[in-house]
């Protein structure tokens, strides 16, 4: 496993090369900050969504911070500010930049355009097998909503093998564990039961009363 300042160092000739648009080609969530203590200059970005957590500051004197918990600038910063989500900030001309940028976003450029049925399936199943990555064994949530039932299926279809691997190894757990949550006889239960069953996972219930539901005692 490579160490942050290895990361640092491996990455350093290709974002020197490509920067900013280094970071259109990241498949994931991320927030980060790079020094290059050569150039004297600092490299902020942000993934798209901002799922990632991550906050700027400024202290008294000015001097700016990024930090990826809101407490780590308190006490610090005098001014704390939320990183923008597809946004990235170099030093070098201190601006914060939106580099998430894509023609769905204006109506007008795909107005005209046709859905692709096949295309939306290929890029479900491949944000779903993307995440698989894990050293621990993982599970789905089960509702009786329509969302949490596909993905549920496409995590079923790739859970024997590690992504890690290109789908080249077995999985560490290859049998894929579902849950679901709600009072004893809920639809939502038989929902998930059935969706279960269908796509073959082990799966568990966890009923909880009204009252308990409710936070009584």
């Amino acid at each position: 496993m490579l160490r942050p300042n290895q990361i640092v160092r491996s990455f350093a000739p290709f974002i020197k090369r490509k920067r900013p648009h280094f970071i259109d080609e990241m498949n994931g969530i991320f927030g980060f900050a790079i020094y290059d203590s050569e150039k004297d200059e600092y490299f902020v970005a942000r993934d798209h969504m901002g799922i990632i957590p991550l906050y700027m500051g400024w202290d008294q004197n000015g001097t700016f911070y990024v930090a990826s918990e809101l407490k780590a600038l308190e006490g610090t910063c005098t001014k704390i500010e939320l990183f923008p989500p597809g946004h990235y900030l170099h030093s070098a001309d201190g601006e914060l930049k939106r580099w998430y940028k894509r023609d769905w976003m204006e109506y007008e450029a795909v107005k005209e355009n046709q859905t692709s049925i096949q295309a939306i399936k290929e890029a479900l199943e491949a944000a779903v097998h993307r995440q698989l990555m894990s050293d621990v064994p993982y599970g789905v949530l089960l509702s009786r909503g329509l969302d949490s039932s596909v993905t549920s299926a496409i995590a079923k279809k790739y859970a024997q093998k590690r992504i890690e691997s290109g789908d080249t190894v077995d999985a560490w757990w290859p049998q894929l564990h579902s849950f679901s949550v709600g009072p004893e006889g809920s639809p939502d239960l038989a929902a998930a039961q059935k969706v279960a069953d269908h796509i073959g996972t082990v799966h568990h219930e966890i009923k909880f009363t009204i009252q308990e539901g409710l936070g009584c005692h």
